[in-house]
């Protein structure tokens, strides 16, 4: 389980039970996986996710949701959790930071990050965070007092060297990334691998095969998948203007 104690400002504390987890292997949250290499969730798909649920969209609209870890509890009771957590969530006084809300056509989405402290607020139990931050979904300072603190002036302003920095060290993670793809593509053994069945096995691929080797490089399965899920927005927007 995963939650917080508010015990004012900047001295909120995060809990992290893996108790839970302990007790299933890691593929048990397989299905959280392109939830959480999104940047943002509707209101609905985050309520669906804290009851244990996938909201399934498809042509045509909504299909019945799936649960995420197939055991005892009946659908209808997970459902019946969603309820409950839409119902707290519209009761919340929302005040998200700039960069942690959007909207999209006639709704609005927040950031994966901000959901998830809510929920943690809220005591709502999210047993698969443990799991998320050690695949690299989510990383750990997200869920730091500071940034939980809604009341908090806004965060301090980076100096033009460490942003400048932090932009060096981010466009070597991606280039360190595309020479390592490009050498899998031309070396003999590893050319036995392909083709991957989809983008995601080639972000388990690269973790599993190069993750050691170049450690807090931006190679960790979430990280690579969510760069990949980028990838592919700047393509289909690429074509969309081609007509």
């Amino acid at each position: 389980m995963g939650y917080v104690d508010d015990l004012g400002p900047h001295k909120t504390v995060v809990y992290i039970h893996k108790e839970r987890e302990i007790l299933m292997p890691d593929n048990k949250w397989k299905k959280l996986e392109s939830a959480l290499a999104k940047d943002f969730w509707s209101e609905s798909e985050a309520c669906h996710i804290f009851a244990g649920l996938i909201q399934v969209v498809r042509r045509g609209g909504i299909k019945p949701s799936l649960p995420i870890v197939e055991d005892q509890q009946a659908i209808s009771a997970k459902e019946r959790e969603q309820d409950r957590i839409k119902a707290i969530w519209e009761g919340t006084d929302h005040e998200p930071k700039g960069t942690e809300i959007r909207s999209k056509g006639p709704r609005e989405e927040y950031s994966v990050a901000y959901c998830i402290r809510w929920a943690q607020k809220k005591r709502i139990d999210v047993p698969w965070l443990g799991w998320a931050i050690k695949e690299g979904y989510l990383k750990t300072e997200d869920l730091e007092p500071e940034k939980n603190n809604v009341n908090a002036g806004p965060a301090p302003v980076k100096s033009p060297a460490g942003a400048e920095e932090e932009s060096k060290n981010t466009a070597k993670n991606r280039l360190r990334l595309i020479g390592l793809m490009a050498n899998l593509m031309i070396d003999e053994k590893m050319v036995a691998a392909m083709p991957f069945e989809n983008q995601k096995q080639l972000a388990i691929f690269i973790a599993n095969n190069y993750k050691d080797d170049y450690p807090n490089r931006g190679l960790a399965i979430g990280t690579v998948s969510k760069l990949l899920a980028k990838a592919n927005n700047v393509l289909s927007e690429d074509n969309a203007d081609k007509y």
